[in-house]
């Protein structure tokens, strides 16, 4: 009931709603925070019943409430976690291309995230499960977009313990 309550007042409440157009300041922040918990719970909530299953609807679900989050609230502390969350649900249902993306927007869009370098390694291992599948859509001859994100770590992250191997791997493919 709680879960459904909340999915409720972020439909009744989001940003294109009446609502924000005749409330004061302080109702506005209150509605802003409501929304802010309610979609982080509707996000964490799908994104547990995913866990050990292949639900695909509890995946899509979650997957909608995080990115309504940061279309929304892309400019909250709470933003870089919701990223770094949105990234490891594509991990783990596979979807290793997204994943990818989301892991390079932490690393090197929102550097100052304490995982930013995890970040960027991690991106690295979904290109690699991407080009296993046969999903790399890179051009015939052309650099790769793991071996092009694994040059991005070397010079982004260059004092990381992990960048002469990255570097190593890179250079051998």
């Amino acid at each position: 009931k709680v879960l459904e309550t909340q999915a409720a007042l972020v439909s009744n409440y989001g940003p294109t709603q009446a609502f924000w157009q005749n409330s004061s300041k302080q109702a506005s922040a209150e509605v802003r925070a409501a929304l802010q918990e309610s979609l982080v719970d509707l996000a964490s909530h799908h994104h547990r019943l995913t866990e050990g299953s292949q639900g695909a609807v509890d995946f899509r679900e979650a997957e909608r409430w995080y990115r309504t989050y940061l279309a929304w609230f892309d400019d909250t502390a709470q933003a870089d976690e919701m990223h770094y969350r949105l990234a490891e649900l594509l991990f783990e249902q596979g979807e290793y291309p997204a994943a990818a993306t989301e892991f390079e927007r932490i690393a090197y869009e929102r550097a100052n995230h304490p995982q930013a370098a995890e970040a960027a390694l991690s991106a690295l291992v979904a290109h690699e499960k991407s080009a296993d599948r046969g999903n790399a859509p890179d051009a015939p001859g052309g650099p790769t977009s793991k071996s092009r994100s694994a040059l991005k770590f070397v010079e982004t992250y260059s004092n990381h313990p992990k960048a002469v191997v990255v570097f190593r791997r890179a250079a051998v493919e």
